[in-house]
């Protein structure tokens, strides 16, 4: 995630890069990522920084799903 750290102690994420993975149920990987450096050039030049990472899977219960506000939180 990429976005501004605020005076406030809140973070605004503008946008959101997903690097080259592999997935399985049970597991990811990253791999490597040739756009990198790029990514962070344009984020650079949009004065944004990195200010977090966010991550999913799939339910791993019938009918249990996180709410916006628990993944947020």
């Amino acid at each position: 995630m990429y976005g501004h750290f605020c005076d406030n102690n809140e973070v605004m994420v503008e946008a959101i890069y997903e690097p080259p993975q592999e997935t399985t149920q049970d597991s990811f990987l990253i791999l490597e990522d040739d756009w990198e450096e790029r990514v962070e050039c344009v984020a650079s030049l949009l004065e944004m920084t990195r200010v977090g990472w966010i991550f999913s899977h799939p339910p791993r219960e019938e009918g249990f799903h996180l709410s916006g506000l628990e993944v947020r939180v």
